[in-house]
């Protein structure tokens, strides 16, 4: 399921982010976080990641590969330069 694989991918994002010291702040939004860590303002990529996080609305194969695409851009450009 397109939403499982969305909701891994961010776990997992949200996981290396808080070992390389980005960690989110308690009751920071996932707009909010990105916005101050300078990460991007791509709606696109939160509106995927609403859709997966509330599930209310499908997510089509290319929203799940453009959200994962660009966690792992994030992740090589910042924190993990290995990725």
């Amino acid at each position: 399921m397109l939403q499982n694989d969305v909701r891994t991918a961010y776990k997992i994002f949200e996981n290396d982010a808080t070992t390389a010291k980005y960690s989110r702040y308690t009751g920071e939004t996932v707009k909010e976080w990105f916005y101050r860590m300078s990460w991007g303002q791509d709606e696109q990529v939160f509106s995927t990641y609403d859709k997966a996080r509330y599930g209310s609305l499908a997510i089509t194969e290319s929203e799940a590969i453009r959200f994962i695409n660009e966690l792992k851009k994030i992740k090589k450009n910042n924190f993990l330069k290995d990725v």
